[in-house]
């Protein structure tokens, strides 16, 4: 370790996080690559290529993170899966990498770049694709329990208080009478 400290070598491993940026400089991104198709459901209300750029990286990343958390992906190639984070997120934003607007033609152009049959890439992309649906629905499911539960104590907060009064003084009495059981010093303790 200290020798390839000193040469200033990096051993560190690769990942898909690597493999992104590289990936997304040869991704042509059209001039009409800011609209978003109809059936997606993410807005995207940038105007220019660069800004597109930036999103499709940004939610790439977010594929690329979840798929690093699952078990499913270990034994993936990290080129592989960069490629299907890429081409989940085209699909997610509705963005087009040329202008016949044919979704296979950036998978091809993917597949191509990572050097991986065409059907394995799109068969990747469905499980990311699917993944992100399913950790999506858990989120949502998460988040409505966390709103009935604020929502039931905004509703025990609004309970008259008088009833809850005489319950806190009757415990708060018996509290005082009882002694702790366990010793709270090291010195009480008697062997």
């Amino acid at each position: 370790m200290l020798l390839l400290g000193k040469l200033g070598w990096d051993v560190s491993g690769v990942t898909a996080f690597d493999f992104v940026d590289h990936l997304m400089e040869r991704i042509d991104l059209s001039s009409s690559s800011s609209q978003v198709s109809s059936g997606h459901n993410v807005p995207l209300t940038t105007g220019s290529v660069r800004d597109s750029a930036a999103v499709l990286r940004g939610h790439a990343l977010t594929y690329v993170s979840l798929c690093c958390t699952e078990t499913d992906y270990m034994r993936v190639r990290p080129s592989l899966i960069a490629a299907a984070s890429i081409s989940a997120a085209i699909n997610r934003l509705g963005l087009s990498t040329s202008s016949s607007n044919d979704p296979s033609c950036e998978e091809r152009l993917l597949a191509d770049l990572v050097g991986t049959d065409v059907h394995q890439l799109a068969s990747l992309v469905r499980s990311v694709e699917s993944l992100m649906a399913t950790q999506l629905a858990s989120v949502q499911q998460q988040q409505d329990h966390h709103v009935q539960q604020q929502q039931q104590q905004q509703q025990q907060q609004q309970l008259p208080h008088v009833k809850n009064n005489k319950m806190q003084t009757t415990t708060s009495s018996w509290e005082l009478d009882v002694q702790p059981e366990t010793p709270t010093d090291i010195q009480d303790i008697h062997f």
